[in-house]
């Protein structure tokens, strides 16, 4: 005896659709992975900009060393040029601890078992 066309497709059809996870949690993964994306093209916009403004910083202090005409200009001008590139990378680094910050709060924002956010399951 023969076994109709779709009965025989319906238990792969039901095993197929038990492993894959509910639309809902599916939808909060894809969430998650476009703002875990997202940021991360931020944090490496961020750096790109670090980059190029360390950069210039350095072909100016090469600049102002070109017209150095004693050991103590020589050393102030280092000293200065230290200070400085001290404070950028301080508040660089600054800068990109908040981004990496802000980002790893949006995702963890989220609470996978029931799919809202924690702020709204506040407790009064």
């Amino acid at each position: 005896m023969r076994w109709p066309r779709r009965a025989s497709l319906r238990p792969r059809t039901v095993t197929k659709r038990s492993r894959r996870p509910p639309r809902k949690q599916r939808n909060l993964l894809k969430s998650a992975c476009r703002t875990a994306a997202n940021g991360t093209a931020d944090y490496n916009r961020k750096v790109i900009e670090i980059a190029r403004t360390n950069a210039h910083a350095a072909f100016d202090y090469a600049y102002e060393l070109l017209g150095v005409k004693s050991p103590s200009e020589f050393i102030e001008l280092s000293t200065a040029h230290a200070r400085k590139q001290f404070e950028t990378m301080t508040a660089q680094t600054k800068e990109l601890t908040e981004l990496a910050q802000k980002v790893t709060t949006e995702i963890a924002a989220k609470d996978w078992r029931h799919g809202d956010t924690k702020e709204t399951r506040k407790v009064a």
